[in-house]
């Protein structure tokens, strides 16, 4: 399973209404994941390296990423997080 990652600008992001989504953070840490839903999310601050057993994906501010149903994985998270995120019904 894959992390789609694209990097989009802040009118993209108010097109797509992300900040009207709920907001999640998180500092400096590393911790094991595993995704029972589709997550789309923005990150409007910080940087961090998702490890999944498909590789490994750097995110940063900036970047809209879907991450899929069953995804299980390792945030390793190098600059506070701060997201808005939304589940997607499947």
């Amino acid at each position: 399973m894959r992390v789609e990652v694209e990097s989009i600008s802040q009118e993209r992001a108010e097109e797509l209404g992300v900040f009207e989504w709920p907001v999640w953070q998180r500092g400096i840490s590393r911790f094991i994941w595993q995704y029972d839903a589709t997550e789309v999310c923005y990150l409007v601050a910080g940087r961090a390296r998702i490890e999944t057993e498909d590789g490994n994906v750097e995110v940063e501010s900036g970047d809209l990423l879907t991450l899929p149903d069953g995804l299980a994985c390792t945030w390793d998270i190098r600059e506070p997080i701060r997201k808005h995120y939304r589940i997607v019904a499947e």
